[in-house]
């Protein structure tokens, strides 16, 4: 296994046991008392300082970079960077909904070569090294090509405000596509899509693509693509994402004119 890999592995489980302790405690009154955003917050980077520490001790001069990052374009090309996301999915963990994850990613010269999504409660570890494809627990992902449309099931998000500004592509969404999924959670999304559970990823007027930035390898390395509305590959700078097989892109894309 790539030392890498194996060390976002390492750092992600130790996170992940840190962070079920309280999630189990939740359910306990006492904690119901203290669920408030400072506690979770405090849970989040708690979680942050665990992943980050066990890194710093392998790789002492990579830079960790907890902060949001929403324009890729910003880093500098010459450091190796790991951008960590200790959960994504924080109102469902907040809220005891069972949809969450630890992201990582190494990014290298500007590219990232390699991605962890891992769902501590369903111990199950997504990853990818560049060239090399995507595995979940060791075992190779492959993404599906698409079912009919009135099968598939797709993931969406969207802004309030974009939905009023672009009323009749929603619609044509929806009457497309009848089993649609907002799931609160970025990044589990491209895990799933990745594995065959979700056929795609739709996200309109979000600023979400700093979540992306793990599980894009992923999807890329299991075969899927990702592009904005206007079917640019390079989509850093776009608030309008989609992730899927090409051919669910170009039916997105159709439904866009």
């Amino acid at each position: 296994m790539n030392p890498m890999l194996n060390i976002s592995i390492i750092s992600a489980r130790k996170a992940g046991n840190f962070i079920m302790k309280y999630y189990e405690l939740y359910n306990n009154s006492i904690y119901q008392k203290k669920k408030n955003n400072d506690f979770i917050l405090e849970i989040k980077t708690q979680a942050k300082y665990i992943i980050s520490k066990t890194i710093k001790k392998y790789y002492p001069n990579h830079i960790i970079n907890n902060k949001i990052l929403n324009n890729f374009k910003k880093e500098n090309i010459n450091e190796n960077q790991w951008i960590i996301n200790s959960i994504d999915g924080l109102n469902n963990f907040n809220t005891s909904f069972p949809f969450f994850c630890i992201t990582i990613a190494l990014r290298i010269k500007n590219k990232t070569e390699i991605s962890l999504i891992y769902d501590p409660l369903r111990n199950e570890i997504f990853s990818a090294i560049r060239g090399k494809g995507a595995q979940i627990n060791q075992y190779r992902l492959r993404i599906n090509s698409p079912k009919k449309h009135n099968n598939s099931i797709i993931s969406i998000k969207y802004s309030l405000k974009k939905y009023k500004n672009n009323f009749t592509f929603f619609n044509k969404i929806f009457n497309f596509y009848k089993s649609i999924r907002y799931t609160g959670s970025d990044s589990l999304n491209c895990a799933y899509l990745a594995s065959g559970r979700i056929d795609g990823i739709l996200n309109i007027g979000t600023r979400s693509n700093y979540k992306l930035i793990a599980g894009e390898l992923i999807i890329r390395e299991s075969g899927g693509l990702i592009t904005d509305l206007n079917g640019n590959i390079d989509y850093s700078l776009s608030k309008n994402i989609i992730a899927g097989h090409s051919k669910f892109i170009k039916n997105i894309l159709n439904l866009y004119k």
